[in-house]
């Protein structure tokens, strides 16, 4: 388990004194190559297991509202117009975070995943297998974007992979 994996297991599971620590670790390092794809691999998979394809709007605002209640006591750490598209982002709606600041998806990613996973009270070792599938699918995503780069710079690459597309801009 990567460092990444680490980070976000400590988050799920509630530890969030080694949390904090794993952060400060992280920010320390200023070692985030990869970080951006795996959050955003965690973020997808727990929005497509939570919301599913039979979603509809209104749950997306229900949940995005909740949410907010328990994690945003000010009323100004979460936007809500952002985090309901970038949830259906999430779920293959495409051109919907044009005028969402990029620093910010992050931060509305984790407290979601910590939302979206503590609402399905998984165990230690599901925690682990939902953090191995994220790894894979960061791992195919920086794959697919290493192909694309080489192809936009004139090279002839035949892809190793079957399908590593991702939604727009999950893993910035």
């Amino acid at each position: 388990m990567n460092n990444f994996a680490k980070l976000v297991r400590s988050l799920v599971l509630e530890d969030f004194k080694r949390f904090d620590k794993r952060l400060r670790d992280l920010e320390a390092a200023q070692d985030r190559d990869g970080f951006g794809e795996f959050v955003g691999s965690c973020f997808y998979l727990a929005v497509t297991r939570r919301f599913g394809a039979e979603h509809s709007i209104v749950d997306i605002i229900r949940f995005v509202a909740n949410t907010r209640m328990v994690y945003d006591l000010t009323g100004s750490d979460i936007d809500p117009s952002a985090t309901e598209r970038l949830i259906r982002t999430g779920l293959g709606e495409d051109n919907l975070l044009a005028n969402v600041d990029p620093r910010v998806i992050p931060t509305i990613q984790i407290i979601l995943i910590h939302k979206l996973l503590s609402e399905e009270e998984l165990y230690d070792d599901e925690v682990d297998a939902f953090l191995r599938e994220a790894e894979d699918l960061a791992k195919r995503w920086r794959a697919q974007s290493a192909l694309e780069l080489l192809q936009e710079m004139g090279y002839t690459v035949k892809p190793p992979l079957k399908d590593a597309s991702r939604p727009d801009r999950l893993a910035s």
